[in-house]
This record gives C-alpha cells, structure tokens and sequence, in this order.
C-alpha cells in the first residue's frame, strides 16, 4: 500500500496517540501518600482492580460508594460540593494483631472497633456514645497497630477509599479514625482511659452494586 507524503504525519499521529491513550489507560492514577498535599494532588486517584478490591482497599463510610463511579468516568475527577465537604482530611489506619510478630511498628494500642461508630466531638467517647451491638462483624476488641501512611497505605480524599500497602492476614481486621472537612470525627479516645475508639472495616458485606466488588461496611 502506498501512501501520500501528506499523509504520511497524520498517520504517525494518530499511530502515536494511540499508544500514548494504551498506556495512559492502564496506569494508575497517583495516590497522595502522607504529608501535607496541595488540592490538586489530593484529589487524584487510581483506578482498583476488581480482583483485589476486598482484599486490600477499602471505603471508610459507605456515604463515599456513591462518589467512586461518578469519580472514575473522567481523568480529572468532577467534584461537587458534597464531595469537597465530605473530604477526608485527616486518617489513621490501623491492623488488629494476635502476637507481636504481626507489629508493622512500635506503635500499637488497645481497642475497641465498631462499624457503626458515631462521629465525636471533643476527641473522646463515653460509654453511652457507644453502638450495643458487639454481633461479629460489627464490633472488635482488639489490639492494633497503627499502620505508616505512605509506606503501609495510602487514601483517597475525595473518594474516601484507601489501599492497604502492607500483607495481612484473614483473622486480622482493619479499622480507622479519620476527620472530613466540614468538622465531624470519627475516632478517639473512651473517656479518659487508654483505650481507643475506632471504626471497624469489614471485608465481607460490601454489596455487589459497586462492580460487583466485595469490600467494607
């Protein structure tokens, strides 16, 4: 087949746009990991595979399942003022551990970890802030191991979904504190004791609507 010189460019473009739009598909969006980020970069992301979605990311809320697809349609993400106000601008992840061989660092804490934990004002909870229901899967008294952002997780801001870095096992569970942007906190202290309050991430009831991927609570 033989072609125009004219052409000859535009056939080279477009074979270059498309090998530049293959591998930009595929790549990963960037996760802001630890410090103190600009706007723009917290509100990148990375797209999950189904394959390991239950496994190793996780929502913080099930309010922040309605913001992954509208969040994914585009490569600059569209955020509208209710994503903006539920930012999460502040998290801490943790692993519940059986023995000390499971401790990622020195840091670890006795707990008491909840799926239906209310948020908290003032940094502490009482006795009677507290969800009744300890059923399984809903409650977990546990001590855990504070996880390093950057090198163990990171998170998404806007999406309010973050990838466990680090290989745990299926007896352990995850559970974060974490604080949005208009104010509300979820985690803390129980009264003046040393015993933390945290939410509790379960693996095993996140529903099929969101492609079909197995998550959290």
């Amino acid at each position: 087949m033989h072609y125009r010189h004219g052409c000859i460019p535009i056939l080279l473009f477009v074979i270059l746009s498309v090998i530049l739009c293959t591998v930009g598909c595929d790549e990963e969006f960037p996760y802001v990991k630890g410090g103190n980020p600009t706007r723009t970069q917290r509100g990148m992301m990375r797209d999950i595979s189904a394959t390991n979605y239950s496994t190793t990311h996780f929502f913080v809320d099930t309010l922040y399942r309605r913001y992954y697809e509208p969040q994914h349609q585009a490569i600059i993400p569209a955020l509208t003022p209710e994503m903006i106000q539920n930012e999460v601008v502040q998290l801490n992840v943790f692993l519940s551990i059986k023995n000390s061989s499971q401790l990622v660092n020195a840091n670890y804490e006795f707990a008491f970890a909840y799926t239906d934990l209310p948020s908290v004002h003032g940094g502490s909870y009482n006795f009677g802030d507290l969800p009744q229901s300890r059923d399984h899967g809903k409650f977990e008294q546990a001590i855990f191991t504070r996880l390093i952002p950057g090198q163990n997780y990171t998170y998404s801001p806007f999406g309010g979904y973050l990838n466990i870095d680090t290989t745990f096992t299926d007896d352990q569970v995850v559970a974060v504190s974490y604080t949005i942007s208009k104010g509300q906190t979820w985690g803390g202290w129980l009264g003046s004791t040393d015993t933390m309050v945290l939410k509790l991430i379960s693996r095993d009831i996140f529903p099929a609507a969101v492609f079909n991927r197995r998550g959290i609570s």
